[in-house]
């Protein structure tokens, strides 16, 4: 937990020094084997109830799973989907392939299909 604590200080200081605007930056916290995350006030933006959690550079949308399904969430901790997925996958942070069940399609970082119509694989 020490190395958790001194990882998120030095990764602070470093962004402030940078002066960046950093508030809105989710950082990824586990504890008892759960994930969730913070901002750089230390503040929880995202419960630690998720089976893995990770922020997607540089939009810091957030992919969380929790019980083998698969959901996104924005930076400050707002649902964009739905916990449904079977899995996700990010391509450069412009747009996520996303599958359910035996259907495939694509969504914005917003969660906006892009593909309305879902296709089958």
């Amino acid at each position: 937990m020490k190395s958790l604590i001194f990882v998120s200080i030095f990764f602070i200081l470093n962004l402030n020094l940078l002066g960046q605007s950093n508030n809105d930056i989710p950082l990824a916290v586990l504890k008892n084997e759960k994930w969730g995350a913070i901002n750089t006030n230390f503040d929880t933006i995202v419960p630690l109830i998720y089976d893995s959690l990770e922020v997607i550079k540089p939009s810091n949308v957030i992919l969380v799973k929790k019980n083998y399904k698969y959901g996104l969430l924005s930076p400050t901790g707002e649902k964009i989907t739905d916990i449904l997925y079977n899995k996700i996958n990010c391509k450069n942070s412009k747009y996520f392939i996303v599958k359910k069940n035996t259907l495939c399609g694509l969504l914005s970082p917003t969660g906006k299909n892009i593909i309305m119509k879902i296709n089958r694989f």
